[in-house]
């Protein structure tokens, strides 16, 4: 399970049956927030040849943002 996966409810739901629960009628909310306001790529001083070794499509859009 990736980090990015957490987002998508067939992830949440077999995370939750792993513990043996059901999933709830109401969607889970997360309640954590961004530790760090800077952007990666002010960060990270090779951030381009990071982002460069993803060829994921998903994970691609994010580096491209510069989350």
């Amino acid at each position: 399970m990736y980090y990015e996966d957490l987002f998508k409810p067939q992830t949440i739901e077999r995370a939750l049956a792993f513990v043996g629960l059901a999933m709830p009628v109401e969607p889970l909310i997360g309640a954590s927030v961004k530790r760090n306001p800077t952007r990666l790529r002010d960060v990270i001083s090779n951030f381009e040849a990071i982002a460069g070794e993803f060829d994921d499509e998903e994970l691609a859009q994010l580096y491209s943002e510069s989350l």
